[in-house]
C-alpha cells in the first residue's frame, strides 16, 4: 500500500524527474530542500530512488529515460501508435519523450506536410485546461522570427482515458539537436559555438521583445538545421509556468531543465524576466565552448537553493585553453545575479565574440592594399553598425562587422546565406578569394528571397570593396563601382528605412564617385534612420575628412567610439580623425591599442606613418612602412622625402610601366609628390579623379602643402560640384 496516498502523482513525478537529472550530492541538497516544504513528498521521492538504485535493469538507461518509463508504467497511459490518425494527423512515429511530453512525427494530412506533434502528459493537460493552456500559449504562436521556431497548431486529444490531453505542432525539421552536437563533440569549434550562441539570443531577443520569455534554454531544446539554430518550445514552458503562476493547487511547479534553469527561476520567487534566459544561454555557451555545464557536483546545490554565493565554476581558460581568461568574465557575468547579468542576448554573444578576439605578441606584415582600400574601404567601408539586442554572427570586435537585421527575411535559407556571407567578410583579413565568397553568399541569398534588402546592402559594399581593388573575380574595379552603386540603391528602393543601405549608398557616392554632396544626403538619411550606428558615424567622420572639416570629423569618429568602444576598426577611424585634426600623439596613442590584434589591419602602418612624417621622423617612417611592404608607394614617398631618390624613381618606374586607367594613379601620385616634381603630381592627381582612385588620406596633414595649392581647387570643385562622371 502506498505509503503516502495523499501526496499527488503530478508532483511527485515533477520532483522524481528533477531529482533523478542530479549527481548524488546534488540530489541530497535538493531533497532536503524538498523536505522542508513537503516531507510527505520527499519521503516518497526517497522511497523510488531507493527503487531505482537497485534496480539494476533500469540502471541501463539514463535517469530521465528511467523517469519517462516510470511514468508510463505508473500514470494513466498517453501513447499514439504508428499510423493513427485524429482531427487533421496521422502519426509516422514516436521522436522521443521527455518529463512533459511526448514528440512525434506526423503528417499534417489538410497541408501535406510533416510537423512535430507534442502530446503534453495527461497530468499537466487535467492540471492546467484546455481553455487557460490555449490563451498562454497563443503568446508564443504570436512570435515571428527566422531562428524561432512557429508553432502551426494546438488542442486537444481524447485517448479514451477519461480527460483530454493537450498537443500543440510544430514544423518538423530534419538535423539534429545541440545535445547530438555535443555529444559527438563536446567542445565545439570557437567560431562554432559563437554562431550557436548568436543565432540563439538573436531569437531571444526577439522574443524577449514581445514580452515572451522561453524559460527552458538548453541544448535539447536548440535544433541545428541546414539553416543554422532554432530554438524550439517556445510555448510550453511559457504556458505551463504561466498558468501554474495562476493556479494556487500545484505550487511549486516550475517548467524548466535544473542544470540550465537561472536561481530565481528554480527558487520560483520573484519575476522571471529574459535575464532568465540570458542565465541559461550562459550556461549553453559554456557547455559548448568547454564541453560541460558550469555548474557540476556540489556547486549545483547552491545554485538548485536559489543562494547566491556557490563556488564559481571552472574558468573556461583552465578547461580549454585556447580560450582566452578574458571569456571568463563575460560568460561569469551570464551567470550573475540577475542585476549584474547582460540586459539582452545580443550584448552577452557580442561581449563573448570580443572576448575569444585572438591576440599575439607582435604584429606580421599586413598584406599590401592601395591607399583607399587601406583607409576608406578597408576601414569605413567594412560595415560598423552594432545595434542594441542584435546578435553577431562573428568576431565583430576583431572586424567591426556589424551584426545582422534578420527581421527583412522570414526565408530561412537566405538569412542562413547572408549570415555565412557574413562570416566569411569576417574571418579574417580580407583577400580576393574570401571577397569572391562573400559575394557569392549574398547573391544566392537574394537569388533565394529576392526581397532581402539587407542582402542587397552588403553585396554592394563587397562590390564597393572590388572598386578599391585592382579588379576581382573577374571583375573589374570599374564595373565593381557601378555595381556597387545600382545595388545600393536598389537596396533603399526596396527598404527606404534600411540605415545600412543608406549608409553604403552615401560610402559609394563618397570614395568611388567623389561626389561628396549626394554622399552627404545619403548619410544624414541613414542617420535619421539609425542615430546610434556606429557604422553611420564612421563614415560620417570620413565625410568630413574629404570635406577638410577635421573637428567635425573627431566628433563623429569619438561618437562611434562611445557607441563602440572594443571595435577595433572604429578605434582605427578615430586615429585617422584625430591625426588628420593635427593631435599627433593622441593619434599614435590611440593606434597604440589596436597594435597586436589579429588579424592585421592594413591601414594601422600606414596611420602611422603618415604620423611620423608629420612629425618630421623619417627614418621612423622608413621603418613603419617598410615593416608593412617594403615596396608600397607609401614607402617610396618616404624614401624620397628622406633623400634617398634613386630607390624612389626606381619604384616610380615601374608604376608607370604598370599603369592603367583600371589600375588606378594613386601610386604614381605618391611618389611624384615624394620626388617634389608637383606639376606631374596635379597631373596625375586630375586621372585619379577621373578614374575614381582619389583617396581621402589626400586630406591629411602630410599632404597639406598639395591643399595649399592654387591647382588643387579643381579637385575640391570636383568634390564639392557634380562629382565625376558615372
Amino acid at each position: 500500500m502506498d505509503a503516502t496516498p495523499h501526496v499527488a502523482w503530478d508532483d511527485i513525478e515533477r520532483v522524481l524527474d528533477q531529482a533523478l537529472t542530479l549527481g548524488p550530492d546534488d540530489r541530497s541538497a535538493f531533497l532536503e530542500q524538498t523536505r522542508s516544504g513537503d516531507p510527505a513528498l520527499a519521503a516518497e521521492i526517497e522511497r523510488l530512488l531507493r527503487a531505482v538504485e537497485d534496480s539494476n535493469g533500469f540502471l541501463a538507461e539514463s535517469s530521465l529515460d528511467f523517469a519517462a518509463a516510470l511514468i508510463a508504467r505508473v500514470a494513466k497511459q498517453c501513447v499514439l501508435l504508428p499510423g493513427e490518425r485524429f482531427q487533421n494527423y496521422e502519426v509516422v512515429r514516436e521522436l522521443g519523450h521527455g518529463g512533459m511530453a511526448t514528440v512525434y512525427l506526423a503528417q499534417d494530412l489538410r497541408h501535406g506536410r510533416q510537423v512535430a506533434l507534442k502530446v503534453l502528459r495527461p497530468e499537466l493537460s487535467s492540471s492546467f485546461g484546455a481553455d487557460r493552456f490555449a490563451r498562454e500559449i497563443a503568446f508564443a504562436a504570436r512570435l515571428n522570427h527566422p531562428r524561432i521556431l512557429p508553432l502551426h497548431d494546438s488542442g486537444t486529444l481524447d485517448l479514451g482515458i477519461g480527460e483530454p490531453v493537450l498537443f500543440y505542432a510544430m514544423p518538423y525539421v530534419e538535423g539534429r539537436s545541440l545535445r547530438d552536437r555535443l555529444r559527438e563533440e563536446p567542445q565545439l569549434p570557437i567560431p562554432e559555438a559563437i554562431r550557436i550562441t548568436s543565432q540563439v539570443a538573436d531569437a531571444l531577443d526577439s522574443a524577449h521583445r514581445h514580452g515572451v520569455i522561453h524559460r527552458d534554454i538548453k541544448p535539447e531544446n536548440i535544433l541545428l538545421g541546414e539553416g543554422g539554430a532554432l530554438v524550439a518550445d517556445f510555448g510550453i514552458a511559457v504556458a505551463i509556468s504561466t498558468a501554474a503562476a495562476r493556479d494556487q493547487s500545484h505550487p511549486g511547479w516550475i517548467a524548466g531543465t535544473p542544470l540550465y534553469m537561472s536561481p530565481e527561476q528554480m527558487s520560483g520567487s520573484g519575476t522571471i524576466d529574459g535575464r532568465s534566459d540570458i542565465y541559461a544561454l550562459g550556461v549553453v555557451a559554456y557547455e559548448m565552448l568547454t564541453g560541460q555545464p558550469p555548474f557540476a557536483g556540489a556547486t549545483v546545490s547552491a545554485v538548485l537553493a536559489g543562494t547566491v554565493d556557490a563556488a564559481p565554476p571552472p574558468s573556461l581558460h583552465a578547461l580549454r585553453d585556447v580560450i582566452p581568461p578574458a571569456a571568463d568574465a563575460v560568460v561569469m557575468r551570464a551567470l550573475a545575479r540577475p542585476e549584474d547579468r547582460y540586459p539582452t542576448g545580443g550584448e552577452f554573444a557580442e561581449a563573448l565574440q570580443r572576448s575569444l578576439v585572438v591576440r599575439r605578441p607582435r604584429r606580421s606584415a599586413a598584406l599590401v592594399a592601395t591607399a583607399i582600400i587601406a583607409l576608406s574601404a578597408a576601414v569605413v567601408g567594412t560595415t560598423l553598425l552594432r545595434r542594441p539586442g542584435a546578435a553577431s554572427t562573428a568576431l565583430h570586435a576583431a572586424t567591426g562587422v556589424p551584426l545582422y537585421r534578420p527581421h527583412q527575411t522570414r526565408n530561412l535559407g537566405a538569412y542562413d546565406l547572408y549570415t555565412r556571407g557574413r562570416e566569411v567578410v569576417l574571418g579574417g583579413t580580407r583577400t580576393e578569394e574570401r571577397q569572391i565568397q562573400a559575394i557569392k553568399y549574398f547573391k544566392q541569398a537574394i537569388a533565394a528571397d529576392s526581397t532581402y534588402a539587407a542582402a542587397y546592402a552588403e553585396l554592394a559594399f563587397m562590390y564597393s570593396t572590388v572598386g578599391s581593388n585592382n579588379g576581382v573575380g573577374g571583375l573589374s574595379r570599374l564595373e565593381g563601382i557601378q555595381l556597387s552603386q545600382a545595388t545600393a540603391l536598389k537596396a533603399v528602393a526596396m527598404d527606404s528605412t534600411l540605415a545600412d543601405g543608406w549608409a553604403v549608398l552615401g560610402f559609394v557616392r563618397m570614395n568611388s564617385l567623389l561626389d561628396l554632396p549626394s554622399a552627404k544626403a545619403a548619410l544624414d538619411r541613414a542617420l535619421a534612420l539609425d542615430p546610434s550606428s556606429p557604422r553611420v558615424h564612421s563614415y560620417l567622420s570620413v565625410w568630413y575628412w574629404w570635406s577638410e572639416r577635421p573637428r567635425e570629423s573627431v566628433a563623429e569618429a569619438q561618437r562611434a567610439s562611445e557607441l563602440d568602444p572594443l571595435s577595433v576598426l572604429v578605434g582605427s577611424i578615430l586615429a585617422g580623425a584625430l591625426y588628420n585634426s593635427g593631435r599627433y600623439d593622441q593619434a599614435l596613442e590611440q593606434l597604440g591599442k589596436l597594435h597586436d590584434v589579429d588579424p592585421p589591419l592594413n591601414m594601422t602602418p600606414m596611420v602611422a606613418g603618415a604620423i611620423y612624417l608629420s612629425k618630421g621622423m623619417l627614418a621612423e617612417a622608413i621603418r613603419t612602412y617598410q615593416g608593412w611592404e617594403d615596396q608600397n608607394p607609401w614607402t617610396g614617398r618616404a624614401l624620397a622625402l628622406a633623400g634617398r631618390r634613386g630607390e624612389a624613381k626606381r619604384m616610380l618606374a615601374k608604376e608607370l610601366a604598370g599603369y592603367t586607367r583600371e589600375g588606378g594613379a594613386e601610386g604614381i601620385v605618391l611618389l611624384y609628390d615624394g620626388l617634389g616634381d608637383y606639376d606631374q603630381v596635379f597631373s596625375w592627381l586630375g586621372k585619379a579623379v577621373d578614374d575614381h582612385s582619389l583617396w581621402p588620406t589626400i586630406m591629411w596633414p602630410t599632404f597639406a602643402h598639395l591643399r595649399a595649392d592654387p591647382r588643387f581647387e579643381r579637385i575640391r570643385k570636383r568634390l564639392n560640384g557634380s562629382g565625376i562622371a558615372q
